[in-house]
């Protein structure tokens, strides 16, 4: 079972495509701090990331005396890809694909088409988080952009309030 620090490390950690492909552990530790995760020190990220690599989602290089990390590409496979990909990216590609779907070329679609199934399988997963992530795409929509559509003047925090308490099925007075 991944813990929510397992998750953070995951999001700071780079992949072999990226600009940057290893992270040494006081750098993750420092990235990990840097988004308000109070980790306390560095041998305890350690721990974390080496039952990473035991599950095979993280792996390791030395590199003189520094031992260096990064995470493995989510499209090795649709249950890893499950694995690793929070709730908040599952809702972002499931109303890509719902949305922008028809507007992608077959060659992107085709190379990005397992993130779509490990969306769909990681909101369909009975976790504490799934119930209300999976809820916010059916309380949104869309209008094709043919239908001539005469926008209103709305001020950006309303619509955050807004939109925050309804991800969140708060109620809201007005």
């Amino acid at each position: 079972m991944t813990s929510s620090l397992d998750e953070a490390i995951l999001r700071v950690l780079p992949t072999e495509h990226d600009a940057v492909a290893w992270l040494s552990t006081p750098e993750i530790r420092r990235r990990l701090e840097e988004r308000g995760h109070r980790v306390g020190y560095t041998k305890k990220v350690q721990r974390h990331l080496t039952a990473l690599e035991a599950d095979s989602r993280v792996v390791s290089t030395i590199n003189g005396r520094e031992l260096l990390w990064q995470r493995k590409p989510w499209l090795h496979g649709l249950q890893e890809g499950v694995g690793l990909m929070s709730a908040s990216e599952s809702v972002a590609f499931h109303i890509l694909q719902r949305f922008a779907g028809n507007k992608l070329p077959t060659a992107v679609t085709r190379d990005i088409d397992p993130l779509f199934k490990a969306a769909e399988s990681r909101l369909s997963q009975e976790k504490t988080d799934s119930r209300i992530y999976r809820a916010w795409v059916d309380k949104i929509d869309s209008v094709d952009g043919e239908f001539t559509l005469i926008r209103p003047k709305r001020r950006p925090e309303i619509f955050q309030t807004v939109a925050t308490a309804t991800f969140f099925e708060r109620e809201l007075l007005v």
